[in-house]
Order: structure tokens, then C-alpha cells, then sequence
């Protein structure tokens, strides 16, 4: 796998949103996003044409929108290689880098991952290309975790007493910015109303894209997804 640029993502609806909010359900969170999504039929490849012209010059939407209904295998992890969690702490600094998580939140979860052993990291693979990586720190219920669609990073999440908040709308611009997404012009600022915590999400219909940025209490996650826009009455 290659070293990866990142790109991030994201919760499908109402319910799996009001999921990530509460700590330490990575599984969970993903199994009932993809529950959500296994009732539609994806096309051919050549179907992403059904983006629009903007949405198709924007490779990661391209890549999320193929990978739109990929389903999970049971969520059967494997242990990583030494190589393979050294991709994951590259593929965590480029986050920290790009202002997705600032300083004071990144510096010690970057300790950690740097102090972690390869049999900490998992790495469960689904059907269309889509890949978990969850990174365990033992002793406690910390973890950090990205969802992966060929060798990029599409989600970052994690629970960690880090000793400082996450600014979700600060994190989603960063995200947006880091994956080229500001590119597309029709980015909308979407109400949200979290029972706890705070949260942030937008959505472009030219790159049926939905940008999401949440944290409560130590527990935060910034990604995006491919989600069409007929659906977003159901998202928060």
C-alpha cells in the first residue's frame, strides 16, 4: 500500500450520527452506516458519470461514490504489518499537519500512536475497496481509527482523553481543504442540532458529498462521505 494523502469520512444518517457521539463504538458506528446504504444497488464504474461534470473532476468523490454501498465482512480485523502501522502514523500526522486536529489535541494521541506495536492496529477490509483501520491502545478504551477506500484515508475518529476540545468547524474546513475538496463551489452549511456534544456538516450536490466534524468528551470524528442528495433528509 502506498504512502497515502488523506482524505476522510463520514456518518450516513440520523441515526449512525447520533451513534458517533457516544464513545467507543467504532464497529457499530460503521455496521449501521453500512445497514443504511445495503438496500440501494451500485452501478457499473461507468456509472460515476452520474456525478455531475464539477463532482467528476474530484477524484475522491469519484472513489467514495463507487464505494458507496460497500458492505462490511463482519468486521473480521487482521493484526497489521511493522510497515502498515508505520502508514497509519504518516497517515495520522498528515491529519495533524493539515489543522484537521490542532496541536493541543493531536500532541498526545500522537504519542501514543507513535509508542504503539503492530498488534495493536487492525485492519478489516469490505467489499468494495473500503478498509477499517483501528488502531487499540491497551489498558483502556482509547482508540483512533480512518476508513481507507483504496490507499487514502477517508475518516479519522477516535476516543481520547486528549484535555482539549476539537472546534468541529475549524476540522471541516481543514478536511475540506486537505482533500481538495474546496474545489467544488456549492458546499451548504447543513442545520445541526446534536443532543450532546458539537457537531458540524455540510453537504455539495456536485460531489454528492457529505462533510461531517464532531467531538464529545473526548471522542471526536471528521470524515466525509458520498450520499445522495435525495437522502439528506434523513441526515442531521
Amino acid at each position: 500500500m502506498k504512502t497515502p494523502t488523506l482524505q476522510a469520512a463520514a456518518l450516513g444518517t440520523a441515526a449512525v450520527l447520533a451513534l458517533a457521539l457516544l464513545p467507543g463504538l467504532p464497529a457499530a458506528w460503521f455496521a449501521m452506516r453500512d445497514a443504511s446504504l445495503a438496500g440501494r444497488v451500485l452501478a457499473a464504474e461507468t456509472s460515476v458519470g452520474l456525478l455531475s461534470p464539477a463532482g467528476q473532476t474530484v477524484e475522491v468523490a469519484c472513489q467514495l461514490w463507487l464505494a458507496r454501498d460497500d458492505l462490511s465482512n463482519g468486521y473480521n480485523p487482521r493484526t497489521a504489518t511493522a510497515a502498515e502501522l508505520d502508514e497509519f502514523a504518516a497517515a495520522f500526522d498528515t491529519f495533524c499537519q493539515a489543522g484537521v486536529l490542532p496541536d493541543a489535541f493531536a500532541a498526545p494521541l500522537r504519542q501514543a500512536v507513535t509508542a504503539a506495536l503492530p498488534e495493536d492496529l487492525e485492519i478489516s477490509p469490505r467489499d468494495r475497496g473500503l478498509v477499517t483501520w483501528t488502531l487499540h491502545f491497551p489498558d483502556s478504551d482509547a482508540f483512533v481509527q480512518m476508513e481507507w477506500v483504496g490507499d487514502t484515508a477517508v475518516s479519522l475518529a477516535g476516543q481520547y482523553n486528549a484535555g482539549a476540545t476539537l472546534d468541529t468547524a475549524a476540522a471541516a474546513d481543514a478536511l475540506c481543504a486537505l482533500l481538495g475538496l474546496d474545489t467544488l463551489a456549492d458546499w451548504q452549511t447543513l442545520a445541526a442540532t446534536p443532543a450532546h456534544g458539537t457537531l458540524h456538516t455540510r453537504y455539495s450536490a456536485d460531489g454528492q458529498l457529505y462533510l461531517h466534524a464532531t467531538f464529545q468528551e473526548g471522542y471526536f470524528s471528521v470524515g466525509v462521505s458520498s450520499v445522495p442528495e435525495d437522502d439528506l433528509a434523513g441526515l442531521a
